[in-house]
């Protein structure tokens, strides 16, 4: 089980010629790029010993098929139009195995996801039985949680009174409304790790839920998702979320329980590892958001070292992250912008590789409010190390 609430915010903290410089920029080359030279590959799924002209449809061992789209210079899940990170390693080019390859013959690429935006997502399927019960049957907790306490029942190696306990003293919230969008993102991701057998918040391109949702035209201020797996009955799915993993945040009860979640929309189907997989996407209330971050085209890369092999951009924080180590993390994110040279082979100025470090913060900050506190202390503390 899964969940991660993904909150966009906004420090406006850059001057506004930066701001101007950084949303006008073009857009960097991106995909399977040829290191050195920074042309985009047509990356063979099938593996290097293939043949020597790259197929434009390609079927995965799973059943996945994937089609080259030439205008992105990338791959596509043929159903729902995301992009896909083939491996040029092969077979079966399973996504996110490699950032960097280099082939028999010398030739070396590197992976930088695609600036194109996929297509927008197509009007979720009417929902399933499932799915209207799985909806239903929060709503019944959240309406009335000292009622629904008693609904709860022991399981092999499933302990429920803790939950119980937290339900008899919860108040009741407001009911969930159904949004088609957000349905639309829920049915995207269990297709998605579904037929992989996965269970994660993460899509095969590497997106957050926050970033699916949005993509939907969800625009709002607080953003989670809940991931049930294993069970096939609305009760069972709930009473899952609802006594979650031992420890002491119990983010997904979290989310079931949160007031300023009112919409939400559930997609569930088979997975090849859990039999049975529900994926809940909660959102607050449309209202007006801040745009969207900055300096993607400048400040995402690429990015190479001295000796023009490519740097990967440091990883995001953990959830929930103790300021020693968020900030452990921004001092990666200063080294790493402190050591860049750009696609053109220059060196980023002390301003320029400031500005990025300020970008990089904030988009964490947009992305993850569990470390959102941590990292605007950060934001006013400064960019330099500490």
């Amino acid at each position: 089980m899964i969940a991660r609430r993904r909150v966009l915010r906004s420090i406006g903290w850059l001057p506004a010629a930066a701001l101007a410089a950084l949303a006008f920029a073009p857009p960097a080359a991106a995909g399977w790029l040829e290191t050195g030279s920074g042309h985009a590959v047509h990356v063979d799924p099938a593996g290097p010993a293939a043949s020597a002209t790259p197929p434009d449809r390609y079927t995965l061992a799973s059943g996945q098929t994937i089609v080259w789209d030439e205008s992105c210079k990338t791959w596509r899940d043929l159903a729902s139009g995301k992009e896909f990170h083939v491996d040029p390693a092969g077979p079966g080019g399973a996504p996110h195995e490699a950032d960097h390859f280099t082939y028999p013959g010398g030739k070396s690429v590197f992976w930088t996801p695609s600036p194109c935006a996929p297509p927008p997502p197509q009007a979720a399927r009417p929902p399933t039985a499932l799915e209207t019960g799985v909806l239903d049957e929060i709503n019944q907790a959240r309406a009335d949680p000292p009622a629904y306490a008693g609904r709860l029942r022991p399981a092999p190696y499933v302990d429920v009174s803790e939950a119980a306990a937290f339900l008899r003293g919860q108040a009741p919230v407001p009911r969930l409304t159904y949004d088609g969008r957000l349905a639309a993102t829920a049915v995207a991701q269990q297709a998605d790790q579904g037929p992989r057998g996965g269970a994660s918040d993460r899509a095969s391109d590497g997106s957050r839920p926050s970033e699916r949702m949005r993509a939907a035209g969800v625009e709002t201020s607080a953003y989670a998702e809940a991931i049930s797996i294993s069970y096939s009955a609305p009760r069972a799915i709930v009473q899952q979320l609802i006594v979650d993993q031992p420890g002491p945040q119990r983010p997904l009860r979290a989310d079931l329980f949160d007031p300023s979640l009112v919409v939400a929309g559930v997609g569930c189907g088979p997975n090849t590892k859990y039999g049975t997989m529900c994926v809940i996407d909660f959102a607050s209330r449309y209202a007006a958001a801040p745009p969207p971050p900055l300096g993607d085209a400048i400040c995402g890369g690429p990015f190479f070292d001295a000796a023009r092999q490519p740097l990967a951009q440091p990883r995001e924080p953990h959830s929930r992250a103790p300021d020693a180590e968020l900030r452990a993390w921004r001092d990666k994110v200063v080294a790493f912008y402190a050591a860049a040279y750009d696609a053109s082979g220059a060196r980023l100025g002390p301003d320029q590789a400031a500005r990025c470090v300020g970008w990089r913060i904030e988009k964490e900050i947009r992305a993850d409010d569990s470390v959102a506190s941590g990292l605007t202390a950060l934001l006013h503390e400064g960019a330099g190390p500490r």
